[in-house]
């Protein structure tokens, strides 16, 4: 069983200024709750109990949100406002701790510098950019398909053609089902550079031997590490999959993946679907 979790959300957030200025992308809202708190829900819906959020030193406000706060507990169990208290206490019911990553030097340095939670054990990992919808939790589909087969996994699904070369796409070798068995992932393929077009959606489970993969990459021309080359070495010696998750993700890395999250969801709340749903349909543009 997948115990532990780390999601990296440590990026600077530059295509939302000027409001991520002051407030960290991954502290804006869909609705009432802030982005980040729905990926932390995915990893509890997966069974998962320790979780460690890779932050930079500007984001205090995420570890404000993720920590106790008695003082308004205790303002709000006064007051009797009980549904107010509950969903205080209800952000985060797993173990959190947070990890800084001082420069921005690449996902693949995000991960390193959660070493020291994840320790010698396989763990899943999550892209602080990206919400999923979904009935079971993407997370919890990934853990299962890597608890089947033994190797690490990189959440996928299909992107139109035109999409291919601004992707990650995995090389495909074999199939079963819905799990691909793959030998790399190309980072915005020419035509006919991979063998399909199933792209890398910012969930994965991976075995402990990424941490090792890690430790020999060498940067980019940008001076980033990157995951990807990690994950390529496992695939290389075909200790990695693909799994063709169920389920529907936004980007919010974007303004319109960031709306489109706040329509679904808006739509999907039973206080104020219906009225979202009319006024939309009532509107004149």
């Amino acid at each position: 069983m997948i115990k532990k979790a780390v999601i990296l959300a440590g990026g600077m957030g530059t295509r939302f200024l000027p409001i991520t200025k002051s407030i960290p992308k991954e502290m804006l809202p869909i609705l009432n709750k802030p982005a980040l708190q729905y990926i932390a829900d995915e990893v509890a819906a997966a069974g998962i109990k320790s979780l460690c959020i890779v932050i930079n030193n500007d984001k205090e406000a995420v570890k404000r949100h993720f920590c106790p706060d008695p003082k308004l507990e205790a303002l709000l169990e006064k007051g009797g406002k009980t549904e107010f208290l509950k969903a205080v206490r209800d952000i985060c019911n797993m173990d959190v701790e947070f990890a800084v990553q001082k420069e921005p030097l690449g996902s693949g340095h995000a991960v390193l510098c959660a070493k020291d939670f994840i320790g010698g054990d396989d763990f899943a990992l999550l892209n602080g950019d990206d919400v999923m919808f979904s009935d079971v939790s993407v997370t919890k589909q990934l853990c299962d398909c890597f608890l089947k087969y033994g190797k690490s996994v990189v959440g996928v699904q299909p992107v139109a053609p035109e999409l291919i070369s601004k992707c990650g796409i995995v090389n495909i070798v074999s199939s079963e089902g819905r799990t691909y068995f793959i030998d790399k992932i190309v980072e915005k393929p020419k035509t006919g550079e991979v063998s399909g077009n199933l792209a890398n959606l910012g969930r994965y489970v991976f075995s402990s031997k990424v941490i090792g993969a890690l430790n020999w990459i060498a940067p980019a021309a940008n001076g980033e590490y990157q995951l990807t080359d990690a994950l390529n070495r496992l695939a290389a010696r075909g200790e990695a999959a693909a799994y063709m998750f169920e389920g529907r993700r936004y980007d919010l890395g974007s303004k319109i993946g960031y709306m489109e999250a706040n329509i679904e969801f808006g739509l999907r709340d039973p206080e104020i679907g219906a009225g979202l749903k009319e006024f939309i349909k009532g509107l004149e543009i």
